[in-house]
Protein backbone atom coordinates (compact mmCIF):
# COMPACT_ATOMS: atom_id res chain seq x y z
CA UNK A 1 0.00 0.00 0.00
CA UNK A 2 1.14 3.28 -0.82
CA UNK A 3 1.21 5.48 1.80
CA UNK A 4 2.82 8.85 3.24
CA UNK A 5 5.65 7.49 6.02
CA UNK A 6 6.85 11.07 6.50
CA UNK A 7 6.94 11.35 10.34
CA UNK A 8 4.56 13.20 12.06
CA UNK A 9 2.20 13.03 8.77
CA UNK A 10 -1.19 10.93 8.58
CA UNK A 11 -1.17 8.26 6.83
CA UNK A 12 -2.81 8.96 2.84
CA UNK A 13 -3.23 6.30 0.74
CA UNK A 14 -2.42 7.10 -3.15
CA UNK A 15 -2.65 3.65 -4.51
CA UNK A 16 -6.23 3.39 -6.17
CA UNK A 17 -6.60 6.77 -7.13
CA UNK A 18 -4.88 8.68 -10.31
CA UNK A 19 -5.67 12.58 -10.11
CA UNK A 20 -6.12 12.56 -14.26
CA UNK A 21 -7.54 15.62 -16.17
CA UNK A 22 -11.08 14.13 -16.49
CA UNK A 23 -11.38 13.81 -12.75
CA UNK A 24 -10.33 17.89 -12.09
CA UNK A 25 -13.19 18.42 -14.54
CA UNK A 26 -15.36 16.53 -12.61
CA UNK A 27 -13.95 18.03 -9.14
CA UNK A 28 -14.85 21.69 -10.31
CA UNK A 29 -18.57 20.78 -12.32
CA UNK A 30 -19.43 18.63 -9.31
CA UNK A 31 -18.29 21.26 -6.67
CA UNK A 32 -20.29 24.13 -8.64
CA UNK A 33 -23.35 21.71 -8.36
CA UNK A 34 -23.00 21.62 -4.62
CA UNK A 35 -23.16 25.05 -4.62
CA UNK A 36 -26.03 25.73 -6.13
CA UNK A 37 -27.90 23.20 -5.15
CA UNK A 38 -27.35 25.10 -1.58
CA UNK A 39 -28.79 27.98 -3.16
CA UNK A 40 -31.88 25.55 -4.01
CA UNK A 41 -32.07 24.54 -0.65
CA UNK A 42 -32.23 28.05 1.12
CA UNK A 43 -34.94 29.61 -1.57
CA UNK A 44 -36.98 26.84 -1.66
CA UNK A 45 -36.95 26.65 2.48
CA UNK A 46 -37.31 30.29 2.08
CA UNK A 47 -40.46 30.29 -0.15
CA UNK A 48 -41.79 27.23 2.06
CA UNK A 49 -41.29 29.08 5.15
CA UNK A 50 -42.44 32.06 4.17
CA UNK A 51 -45.48 30.45 3.17
CA UNK A 52 -45.89 28.68 6.66
CA UNK A 53 -46.14 32.32 7.97
CA UNK A 54 -42.46 32.87 9.55
CA UNK A 55 -41.68 36.45 7.59
CA UNK A 56 -45.66 37.80 8.34
CA UNK A 57 -45.72 41.06 10.65
CA UNK A 58 -47.92 40.06 13.69
CA UNK A 59 -45.65 36.50 14.00
CA UNK A 60 -46.30 34.56 16.01
CA UNK A 61 -50.41 34.66 15.95
CA UNK A 62 -50.26 34.15 11.75
CA UNK A 63 -48.10 30.99 12.21
CA UNK A 64 -49.70 28.17 9.88
CA UNK A 65 -52.24 30.35 8.00
CA UNK A 66 -52.36 29.54 4.65
CA UNK A 67 -52.71 32.76 2.66
CA UNK A 68 -52.53 31.48 -1.13
CA UNK A 69 -53.80 34.97 -2.65
CA UNK A 70 -51.59 37.37 -1.05
CA UNK A 71 -48.89 39.66 -2.93
CA UNK A 72 -45.68 38.14 -2.89
CA UNK A 73 -42.98 40.47 -1.80
CA UNK A 74 -39.68 41.20 -3.13
CA UNK A 75 -37.65 38.80 -1.25
CA UNK A 76 -39.86 36.21 -2.18
CA UNK A 77 -39.93 37.21 -6.08
CA UNK A 78 -36.08 36.94 -6.07
CA UNK A 79 -35.91 33.56 -3.88
CA UNK A 80 -38.24 32.42 -6.99
CA UNK A 81 -35.94 33.70 -9.93
CA UNK A 82 -32.67 32.24 -7.72
CA UNK A 83 -34.17 29.10 -7.26
CA UNK A 84 -35.13 28.46 -10.79
CA UNK A 85 -32.05 29.61 -12.13
CA UNK A 86 -30.23 27.44 -9.71
CA UNK A 87 -32.50 24.58 -10.55
CA UNK A 88 -31.77 25.04 -14.60
CA UNK A 89 -28.21 25.44 -14.15
CA UNK A 90 -27.69 22.12 -11.76
CA UNK A 91 -29.51 20.01 -14.10
CA UNK A 92 -27.12 21.28 -17.03
CA UNK A 93 -23.97 20.33 -14.90
CA UNK A 94 -25.31 17.26 -13.90
CA UNK A 95 -26.02 16.16 -17.09
CA UNK A 96 -22.49 17.09 -18.02
CA UNK A 97 -20.94 15.04 -14.71
CA UNK A 98 -22.94 11.94 -16.23
CA UNK A 99 -21.15 12.42 -19.47
CA UNK A 100 -17.94 12.80 -18.34
CA UNK A 101 -18.07 10.61 -15.55
CA UNK A 102 -19.06 7.41 -18.20
CA UNK A 103 -16.82 8.34 -20.57
CA UNK A 104 -13.74 8.90 -18.28
CA UNK A 105 -11.04 6.31 -18.05
CA UNK A 106 -10.23 4.90 -16.05
CA UNK A 107 -14.01 4.62 -14.91
CA UNK A 108 -15.12 5.17 -11.72
CA UNK A 109 -18.04 2.85 -11.16
CA UNK A 110 -19.58 4.44 -8.13
CA UNK A 111 -18.82 7.88 -9.01
CA UNK A 112 -20.94 7.28 -12.49
CA UNK A 113 -23.71 5.73 -10.46
CA UNK A 114 -23.88 8.53 -8.34
CA UNK A 115 -23.60 10.96 -11.00
CA UNK A 116 -26.83 9.11 -13.11
CA UNK A 117 -28.51 8.90 -9.54
CA UNK A 118 -28.23 12.70 -9.68
CA UNK A 119 -29.52 13.25 -12.69
CA UNK A 120 -32.50 10.84 -11.76
CA UNK A 121 -33.37 13.15 -8.50
CA UNK A 122 -33.18 16.41 -10.85
CA UNK A 123 -35.75 14.92 -13.12
CA UNK A 124 -37.76 14.11 -10.31
CA UNK A 125 -37.80 17.09 -8.38
CA UNK A 126 -38.74 19.09 -11.90
CA UNK A 127 -41.90 16.44 -12.33
CA UNK A 128 -43.02 16.94 -8.92
CA UNK A 129 -42.79 20.56 -9.42
CA UNK A 130 -44.57 20.63 -12.07
CA UNK A 131 -47.08 18.15 -11.07
CA UNK A 132 -47.75 20.67 -7.79
CA UNK A 133 -47.66 23.56 -8.46
CA UNK A 134 -51.54 23.70 -10.01
CA UNK A 135 -52.42 21.46 -6.89
CA UNK A 136 -54.10 23.49 -4.07
CA UNK A 137 -53.78 20.75 -1.74
CA UNK A 138 -49.92 20.27 -2.15
CA UNK A 139 -48.99 22.08 1.07
CA UNK A 140 -51.38 20.86 3.00
CA UNK A 141 -50.06 17.44 2.57
CA UNK A 142 -47.08 16.23 4.12
CA UNK A 143 -45.38 13.93 1.67
CA UNK A 144 -45.23 16.90 -0.65
CA UNK A 145 -43.28 19.01 1.72
CA UNK A 146 -40.79 16.20 2.24
CA UNK A 147 -39.85 15.35 -1.31
CA UNK A 148 -38.90 19.12 -2.22
CA UNK A 149 -36.93 19.38 0.73
CA UNK A 150 -35.31 15.55 1.06
CA UNK A 151 -34.87 15.57 -2.63
CA UNK A 152 -32.54 18.46 -2.08
CA UNK A 153 -30.40 17.18 0.49
CA UNK A 154 -30.64 13.80 -1.60
CA UNK A 155 -29.02 16.02 -4.68
CA UNK A 156 -26.37 17.35 -2.73
CA UNK A 157 -25.30 14.01 -1.15
CA UNK A 158 -25.00 12.62 -4.53
CA UNK A 159 -23.03 15.48 -5.55
CA UNK A 160 -20.55 15.80 -3.10
CA UNK A 161 -20.45 12.00 -3.77
CA UNK A 162 -19.52 12.67 -6.79
CA UNK A 163 -16.70 15.35 -5.92
CA UNK A 164 -14.86 12.78 -3.05
CA UNK A 165 -14.50 9.85 -5.42
CA UNK A 166 -12.89 12.34 -7.69
CA UNK A 167 -10.37 13.25 -5.44
CA UNK A 168 -6.94 11.49 -5.40
CA UNK A 169 -6.28 11.31 -1.55
CA UNK A 170 -7.79 8.82 0.63
CA UNK A 171 -6.98 9.32 4.07
CA UNK A 172 -6.43 5.88 6.02
CA UNK A 173 -8.06 5.19 9.52
CA UNK A 174 -9.13 2.29 11.64
CA UNK A 175 -11.98 0.28 10.78
CA UNK A 176 -14.45 1.36 13.15
CA UNK A 177 -14.33 4.72 12.40
CA UNK A 178 -15.00 4.57 8.94
CA UNK A 179 -18.15 2.50 10.17
CA UNK A 180 -18.69 5.27 12.33
CA UNK A 181 -18.86 7.98 9.53
CA UNK A 182 -21.46 6.15 7.40
CA UNK A 183 -23.49 5.40 10.05
CA UNK A 184 -23.68 9.19 11.19
CA UNK A 185 -24.55 9.80 7.72
CA UNK A 186 -27.28 7.53 7.93
CA UNK A 187 -28.50 9.29 11.29
CA UNK A 188 -28.53 12.58 9.76
CA UNK A 189 -30.47 11.66 6.97
CA UNK A 190 -32.80 9.93 9.39
CA UNK A 191 -33.02 13.55 11.56
CA UNK A 192 -33.26 15.27 8.45
CA UNK A 193 -36.75 13.45 7.59
CA UNK A 194 -37.75 14.03 11.38
CA UNK A 195 -36.97 17.90 11.17
CA UNK A 196 -38.75 17.29 7.72
CA UNK A 197 -41.95 16.03 9.33
CA UNK A 198 -41.79 19.21 11.70
CA UNK A 199 -41.47 21.95 9.03
CA UNK A 200 -44.39 19.60 6.93
CA UNK A 201 -46.74 19.50 9.80
CA UNK A 202 -46.05 23.13 11.23
CA UNK A 203 -44.92 21.69 14.68
CA UNK A 204 -41.87 24.45 15.24
CA UNK A 205 -43.63 26.05 17.91
CA UNK A 206 -45.25 22.00 19.36
CA UNK A 207 -42.35 22.31 22.20
CA UNK A 208 -42.53 25.75 24.01
CA UNK A 209 -39.50 25.25 25.80
CA UNK A 210 -35.76 24.14 25.84
CA UNK A 211 -34.09 21.57 26.96
CA UNK A 212 -37.65 20.25 28.07
CA UNK A 213 -40.71 20.26 26.08
CA UNK A 214 -42.85 22.66 28.20
CA UNK A 215 -46.08 20.51 27.30
CA UNK A 216 -46.79 16.82 27.39
CA UNK A 217 -45.62 14.60 24.56
CA UNK A 218 -48.00 11.61 23.74
CA UNK A 219 -45.11 9.68 22.24
CA UNK A 220 -48.03 7.02 21.41
CA UNK A 221 -48.89 9.69 18.47
CA UNK A 222 -46.25 9.71 16.56
CA UNK A 223 -46.65 6.73 14.21
CA UNK A 224 -49.61 8.78 12.80
CA UNK A 225 -47.85 11.99 12.74
CA UNK A 226 -45.12 9.86 10.63
CA UNK A 227 -47.54 8.87 7.79
CA UNK A 228 -46.82 11.54 5.04
CA UNK A 229 -49.70 10.98 3.05
CA UNK A 230 -52.01 11.92 6.00
CA UNK A 231 -53.48 15.46 4.91
CA UNK A 232 -52.91 18.53 7.48
CA UNK A 233 -56.61 19.73 8.96
CA UNK A 234 -57.50 23.23 8.58
CA UNK A 235 -60.25 25.43 10.50
CA UNK A 236 -62.23 28.00 8.99
CA UNK A 237 -60.20 30.65 9.17
CA UNK A 238 -57.40 28.77 6.60
CA UNK A 239 -55.06 27.75 9.56
CA UNK A 240 -53.28 25.27 10.36
CA UNK A 241 -54.87 23.10 13.10
CA UNK A 242 -52.01 22.24 15.55
CA UNK A 243 -52.89 19.50 17.79
CA UNK A 244 -51.20 19.01 20.77
CA UNK A 245 -49.76 15.80 19.50
CA UNK A 246 -46.83 17.42 17.48
CA UNK A 247 -45.00 17.96 20.64
CA UNK A 248 -43.76 13.96 20.18
CA UNK A 249 -42.52 14.96 16.87
CA UNK A 250 -40.76 17.87 17.85
CA UNK A 251 -39.42 15.84 20.76
CA UNK A 252 -38.14 12.92 18.59
CA UNK A 253 -36.91 15.59 16.59
CA UNK A 254 -34.83 17.04 19.85
CA UNK A 255 -33.58 13.63 20.80
CA UNK A 256 -32.51 12.59 17.42
CA UNK A 257 -29.88 15.75 17.61
CA UNK A 258 -28.53 14.55 20.60
CA UNK A 259 -28.11 11.04 18.67
CA UNK A 260 -25.83 13.12 16.11
CA UNK A 261 -24.32 15.08 18.41
CA UNK A 262 -22.63 11.71 20.77
CA UNK A 263 -21.90 9.90 16.80
CA UNK A 264 -20.42 13.34 15.78
CA UNK A 265 -17.95 13.28 19.09
CA UNK A 266 -17.05 9.96 19.03
CA UNK A 267 -16.27 10.34 14.97
CA UNK A 268 -14.37 12.99 15.67
CA UNK A 269 -12.38 11.37 18.42
CA UNK A 270 -11.61 8.62 16.22
CA UNK A 271 -10.50 11.03 13.30
CA UNK A 272 -8.34 13.31 15.92
CA UNK A 273 -6.48 10.18 17.06
CA UNK A 274 -5.54 9.12 13.55
CA UNK A 275 -4.25 12.85 13.22
CA UNK A 276 -6.66 13.58 10.84
CA UNK A 277 -7.75 17.14 13.23
CA UNK A 278 -8.86 18.85 9.39
CA UNK A 279 -11.64 15.84 8.99
CA UNK A 280 -12.05 15.72 12.51
CA UNK A 281 -12.91 19.50 12.99
CA UNK A 282 -15.11 19.19 9.99
CA UNK A 283 -17.37 16.18 11.35
CA UNK A 284 -17.78 17.97 14.41
CA UNK A 285 -17.80 22.21 13.45
CA UNK A 286 -21.51 21.48 11.62
CA UNK A 287 -23.35 19.87 14.33
CA UNK A 288 -22.24 22.22 16.96
CA UNK A 289 -23.96 25.55 14.38
CA UNK A 290 -26.48 23.21 13.98
CA UNK A 291 -27.27 22.37 17.98
CA UNK A 292 -26.97 26.54 18.37
CA UNK A 293 -29.05 27.21 15.21
CA UNK A 294 -32.29 24.79 17.18
CA UNK A 295 -31.86 26.31 19.99
CA UNK A 296 -32.19 29.99 18.76
CA UNK A 297 -35.35 28.69 16.62
CA UNK A 298 -36.55 27.95 20.23
CA UNK A 299 -36.21 30.25 22.44
CA UNK A 300 -36.65 33.31 19.86
CA UNK A 301 -39.98 31.78 18.44
CA UNK A 302 -38.51 30.58 14.97
CA UNK A 303 -37.36 33.81 13.48
CA UNK A 304 -36.78 33.01 9.64
CA UNK A 305 -33.12 34.16 9.48
CA UNK A 306 -32.22 31.27 12.26
CA UNK A 307 -34.79 28.56 10.48
CA UNK A 308 -33.49 29.29 7.35
CA UNK A 309 -29.76 28.88 8.61
CA UNK A 310 -30.92 25.70 10.53
CA UNK A 311 -31.88 24.09 6.57
CA UNK A 312 -28.65 25.02 5.75
CA UNK A 313 -26.34 24.04 7.85
CA UNK A 314 -28.26 20.69 8.45
CA UNK A 315 -27.94 20.58 3.99
CA UNK A 316 -23.93 20.87 4.69
CA UNK A 317 -23.61 18.42 7.72
CA UNK A 318 -24.72 15.97 5.74
CA UNK A 319 -22.91 16.57 2.73
CA UNK A 320 -19.56 17.23 4.73
CA UNK A 321 -20.51 13.11 6.71
CA UNK A 322 -20.53 11.89 3.31
CA UNK A 323 -17.26 13.69 2.21
CA UNK A 324 -15.76 12.06 5.08
CA UNK A 325 -17.19 8.71 5.02
CA UNK A 326 -16.11 8.16 1.14
CA UNK A 327 -12.35 9.83 1.98
CA UNK A 328 -11.59 7.77 4.67
CA UNK A 329 -9.99 3.97 4.11
CA UNK A 330 -9.92 1.44 6.69
CA UNK A 331 -6.22 0.23 7.35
Amino acid sequence: MNLSIAPGVPAVDRRTNVDVPAQRVVRILATLAAALVLVIVVASAYMRLSAAGLSCSDWPACYGHIATTAEPTTHLRIARVAHRIAATAVAAIVLTLVGVTLVARPRRIGQALAAIGALGVVVGLAVLGIATSRLAAAPLLPAVTLANLLGGFVLLALVVAVRATSDPIRVVVASWVRTLALVAVVVVALQAVLGGFVSARFAGLACPTFPLCGVEVPTRALPALLDPFAPIAVDAANTIVRAPALAALQWAHRVGAHAVLFLAIALAIGLARARHFALATAAIAPVIAELALGVGSVVFDLPLPVVLAHTLVAALLLATLVAVALRCRSS
